[in-house]
């Protein structure tokens, strides 16, 4: 989590005295669509 951090990246962390098995990742990117507006790509991964 402190390399993304580092990097730019927003780290969600979970809730203190709730336990989790899971890691989700989400990745926003403004990309350029037609006609030169910006488009929101989402990825999503859940493990």
């Amino acid at each position: 989590a402190t390399k993304l951090e580092e990097v730019g990246a927003h780290v969600v962390y979970g809730v203190v005295g709730y336990k989790t098995h899971a890691k989700m990742l989400m990745i926003v990117r403004r990309e350029e669509g037609k006609a030169g507006s910006s488009v929101l790509r989402r990825y999503v991964h859940l493990g």
